[in-house]
């Protein structure tokens, strides 16, 4: 039942003073959020495989004390859908995430009819070679081209106290206390490049006034899709990229009494058959995506995965029985759906980091041509989440099993078209497979068999056949 939002949007006089979103508005799906810091978000839902939704999140009790905020801000949440930034990958692989939500915020502020004063828009960074019209992937790359050249810093509280002394004092009292990230403009010492070349440090002083500013909140992910501004679950809210804050002694001494204890007595990495049950671990183990081409999926799933062609309606071209009748009965064009896959990362010890960094590359480059969902496993599945909150660390460290994630109930729910295994291949294989096909994906060359499922070799240099 919509009745609530069609009166709000009745009051506003929306489709009146804005009917050009009278379709777009007719496909969302309202729901009421009472989080106190949330007023409205837009996020993309997967009902089923290859069935997509819009929801529209709405802070009612907000909207009822603050009627006039109604209108501009529904039209920001609809530019979002508007230009794709829910739906286009591009948006959701960018390498600093918090500069892409930055540009997507110019985006979707710059046209709003009647918009508040205070809202980010392009022209407060044309010193950076904002233009109007200008995409947001231009707009991106011009912020990353002037975070490159010093000119563009995002940093946390933390990393401020240290190069910038006395700058609480120049923010609200209300955002003195938020740990980040933040935006400076101008050189920061000991960031980025004097004009010269040298970089600042110690030595290097920078007697340019910094301004500093409360960046966007990153979008965070839910479990089918993004969301703009409301975020779905913690456990897969997607990690910010960015300087880490060092670790605490405590954290290492407690560390170290969990690597101590399991050396002590439990195996773990590999597929050691042992009295002992298998062991999972919560140890964050960095990586770096290593470089090189990729494996030619495309071509690979479509010997792994054949897929029938279904006719979708098209207005791009005629109707072959009512040529003459163009923009009013559409044609019709034939061609596969976009699979979707779930791509599970071995976790496990025995997984190094240079195996964990190719596979993060080959999960990078099966994202063009799949939709994705995430699962990093070792004994247990540890998280799952979509490919676009997919990072440099991943968590695990302890034995490997095969079983759990292969059992989980959206992969024998057939919520998939196939798993995709990352592994080095050494733990114990499942009995039985699963309902849906399975390729695995095995990195060396010395990996065993799989005694079921397709395989599929990742060597430290994929070759392109």
């Amino acid at each position: 039942m919509r009745d609530w939002f069609d009166e709000m949007v009745a009051r506003a006089r929306f489709i009146e003073r804005h009917p050009w979103f009278a379709g777009l508005l007719a496909q969302v799906e309202p729901f009421k959020t009472s989080r106190s810091e949330d007023r409205m978000s837009v996020a993309l839902h997967r009902t089923r495989v290859d069935v997509k939704a819009y929801r529209l999140y709405v802070n009612v009790e907000y909207f009822q004390k603050h009627p006039s905020h109604f209108g501009p801000i529904l039209q920001h949440e609809l530019h979002h859908i508007i230009y794709h930034h829910l739906t286009d990958p591009r948006f959701r692989h960018g390498h600093r995430p918090e500069l892409m939500t930055l540009a997507m915020e110019m985006a979707a502020n710059e046209d709003i009819v009647h918009a508040p004063a205070d809202v980010i828009t392009w022209k407060q960074y044309a010193d950076l070679g904002m233009e109007a019209l200008q995409t947001t992937r231009r707009r991106y790359a011009l912020l990353c081209e002037a975070e490159r050249d010093g000119r563009l810093h995002v940093v946390y509280s933390w990393e401020l106290d240290r190069l910038v002394p006395g700058w609480r004092d120049s923010v609200t009292s209300s955002d003195r206390d938020h740990p980040g990230p933040w935006l400076v403009r101008g050189r920061l010492p000991g960031r980025g490049k004097q004009p010269g070349g040298r970089g600042q440090g110690e030595s290097g002083q920078s007697s340019e006034k910094v301004r500093i500013e409360r960046m966007p909140s990153v979008p965070p992910i839910g479990p089918f899709g993004c969301s703009h501004d409301l975020g779905l679950s913690d456990l897969n809210r997607r990690p910010r990229r960015g300087p880490v804050r060092p670790t605490s002694p405590e954290q290492l001494e407690a560390w170290k009494e969990v690597i101590q204890k399991h050396l002590g007595g439990l195996p773990g990495g590999g597929g050691d058959k042992h009295q002992f049950p298998a062991l999972s671990k919560d140890l964050p183990r960095a990586f770096e995506a290593a470089a090189g081409p990729c494996l030619p999926w495309a071509s690979i799933l479509r010997r792994v995965l054949p897929r029938q062609r279904t006719a979708q309606a098209t207005w791009m071209r005629p109707n072959r029985r009512f040529p003459q009748r163009i923009g009013e009965v559409p044609g019709r064009h034939r061609r596969p759906r976009r699979l979707r896959l779930l791509a599970v990362i071995d976790t496990s010890a025995s997984m190094d980091t240079q195996e964990l960094g190719r596979v993060a590359r080959e999960v990078r480059r099966l994202a063009d041509i799949a939709d994705l969902v995430i699962a990093e496993a070792d004994a247990a599945v540890r998280r799952v989440y979509p490919v676009q909150a997919l990072c440099d660390w991943v968590l695990g460290g302890g034995d490997t099993d095969f079983a759990p994630v292969l059992a989980r109930s959206d992969v024998t729910g057939k919520l998939y078209d196939a798993v995709v295994y990352f592994t080095d291949g050494w733990g114990p294989w499942p009995s039985t497979p699963p309902p849906i096909p399975v390729l695995w994906g095995l990195t060396g060359d010395i990996a065993p068999r799989p005694p079921w499922g397709q395989e599929i070799r990742i060597p430290r240099m994929a070759q392109v056949q």
